[in-house]
């Protein structure tokens, strides 16, 4: 096993140390147990020995026992990474034994191996920049081994860095009081940062950006209250948001995000029901428009202007529909399209005058056609159908009324 590769020689020379111990009727010698690393079992003889016997020559037993088995138990713990156990059990040994080149080896090799652990540690905090904690664990592996040259050399250079930092801090600091003089906020805060990335612990650094973050969250305020009096809510919005990122205390400005929160939602199912009438979605659209009028209070007028549209397209439609009729010379289904749609409004487009103009067609239409069966010749039918031909071409049956005729008065 490592551990009796380790110990047999040491332990030897414990031994050669010491007087010739006492031997045992019932079986080894303390010396002999020990070199069988049965050490528990050499630390409880030499015990009975010293309780039957308490002779110099057994309490030196005693001792090399107890040392035996404290080596034993700091090499366990060293050998599983408990070294500051390992090092207090060494050290308890080296009590004992204070001369003991032994126990000192031991005691070195322990506190060797936990500086060479604090200066790796060390050196990983240095590599992250960390240099105030990089020279903490330096120092640390510095009192279990002075002469560790390693870490001297990385706290020299660590605090170096670290007073470099400092005065980069310092500049940085300057630079950024110059820039906020000349009101640059955002060039101040910039550096105000660095400082206190380079020394946390910068008061006036701290301060300084505070101020800058509540003069820069002033801007965004103005900026937001430009955005809403124009009708950006979304901007708005968004500017109110980054004001209280920067300085949650502003006055008013929790309000003021509220609002343009509102808003903004209510411009969505502004933009929403404008893009369902585009759609001939209008159910859909007055739906969307209902729900966001109760948001508002800024776009009341651009709800209502919304709604009014809806209303202009479905008389257009209406509109349309009646044209279709009336240019198919269905006249008397176009007059109930358009008293449909004068219905809904006095007013639209010509379709007043159109449907004016219909019901004389319809009216004339019936009484040429009335007058026919009292004419008294062929020409004379002909005559009054051809009148009504001109501006209701479809009605009835005149086409072959009229083509009978022209055939009597051809032949």
């Amino acid at each position: 096993m490592r551990i009796q590769t380790y110990l047999l020689p040491a332990l030897a020379a414990l031994c050669a140390c010491s007087s010739t111990p006492e031997e045992t009727t019932d079986g080894p010698t303390v010396a002999r147990l020990i070199e069988l690393t049965r050490y528990e079992e050499a630390l409880q003889l030499s015990q009975e020995l010293v309780e039957r016997s308490p002779s110099a020559e057994n309490f030196a037993q005693q001792e090399l026992a107890t040392v035996a088995w404290y080596l034993q138990q700091g090499r366990k713990q060293t050998f599983d990474d408990k070294d500051y156990e390992a090092l207090l059990t060494f050290e308890q040994a080296l009590l004992l034994r204070p001369e003991s080149e032994v126990v000192l080896t031991w005691v070195g090799k322990t506190r060797s191996k936990i500086a060479n652990r604090l200066y790796q540690e060390g050196t990983e905090l240095h590599a992250l920049e960390e240099y105030a904690a990089a020279v903490e664990k330096y120092d640390a592996a510095l009192e279990m081994t002075p002469d560790h040259q390693s870490a001297l050399r990385a706290r020299e250079l660590a605090g170096r860095q670290s007073q470099y930092r400092v005065d980069l801090a310092k500049g940085y600091y300057v630079a950024g009081v110059r820039a906020l003089s000349e009101y640059w906020l955002e060039q101040a805060k910039s550096r105000f940062g660095y400082t206190r990335k380079y020394l946390p612990d910068h008061t006036r650094a701290l301060s300084r950006r505070a101020k800058v973050d509540g003069m820069l969250a002033g801007q965004r305020f103005i900026l937001g209250n430009d955005y809403m009096s124009r009708g950006l809510y979304a901007a708005a919005r968004n500017e109110f948001r980054l004001a209280q990122i920067l300085h949650p205390s502003t006055e008013g400005l929790e309000e003021r995000l509220e609002e343009a929160t509102r808003e903004a939602t209510a411009s969505d199912q502004l933009l929403q029901a404008e893009m369902l009438v585009f759609k001939g979605d209008f159910d859909g659209a007055l739906a969307a428009l209902d729900e966001g009028v109760a948001m508002t209070t800024m776009q009341t007028e651009d709800f209502e202007l919304v709604r009014g549209e809806i209303d202009d397209e479905k008389n257009r439609i209406i509109y349309e529909r009646a044209l279709a009729y009336e240019y198919d010379f269905l006249y008397e289904e176009a007059i109930a399209v358009y008293d449909e749609l004068l219905a809904r409004t006095d007013y639209y487009e010509d379709s007043r005058a159109r449907r004016g103009t219909l019901v004389d067609y319809v009216e004339s239409a019936g009484r040429l056609y009335g007058e026919i069966p009292k004419a008294g010749d062929a020409q004379g039918k002909l005559s009054l159908l051809k009148q009504i031909e001109i501006f209701w071409p479809e009605y009835r049956d005149i086409q072959e009324r009229i083509q009978r005729l022209e055939h009597t008065l051809g032949s």
